[in-house]
C-alpha cells in the first residue's frame, strides 16, 4: 500500500485551513513594531488578533523582532553619521574659507574671514 503524506497548505486569508507563510509572519512582526497596536496590525495584515497575540509568545517572533530592531538601529546609525559628516564639513568650510555675508553695496554674497570668537568656540 501507499503512504499518506501531509502537505501543509499555505493560508492567504483568515478562516482558511493551513499555515501562514513565513513572509506573512515577518510582515506581521514588522507591522506590529511600526504601529504598536494589535488591531491595526490585524487590519493591515489580515491576520486575526488572536493569532498575532499567540505568535508574540513564540520564540521565532522574538528572533524576528530583535533582527528587525537591529536592522533599524543600523540604518539610523548610518543616517546620523551622514548628518554629522555634513555638519562637520560645513563647519570646516566656514573656518577655512570664511562666512557668507551679503554685501549691500555690490548686491552680491561674499565670504569674510570668521570672527575670532566664533573660531574659538568651534575648535
Amino acid at each position: 500500500m501507499g503512504y499518506r503524506i501531509y502537505i501543509k497548505t499555505r493560508k492567504t486569508k483568515a478562516g482558511q485551513p493551513g499555515v501562514w507563510p513565513e513572509n506573512k509572519r515577518i510582515e506581521a512582526v514588522t507591522t506590529y513594531l511600526t504601529t504598536g497596536n494589535w488591531r491595526l496590525t490585524e487590519s493591515i495584515t489580515g491576520i486575526p488578533e488572536i493569532t498575532l497575540k499567540s505568535w508574540a509568545n513564540k520564540p521565532w517572533w522574538k528572533e524576528y523582532k530583535a533582527d528587525i530592531q537591529s536592522q533599524e538601529t543600523i540604518v539610523l546609525d548610518k543616517k546620523l553619521e551622514k548628518v554629522m559628516d555634513k555638519a562637520l564639513d560645513s563647519v570646516m568650510d566656514r573656518l577655512e574659507n570664511g562666512e557668507f555675508i551679503y554685501d549691500e553695496k555690490t548686491g552680491k554674497v561674499k565670504r569674510v574671514p570668521p570672527k575670532l570668537r566664533d573660531t574659538n568656540k568651534q575648535t
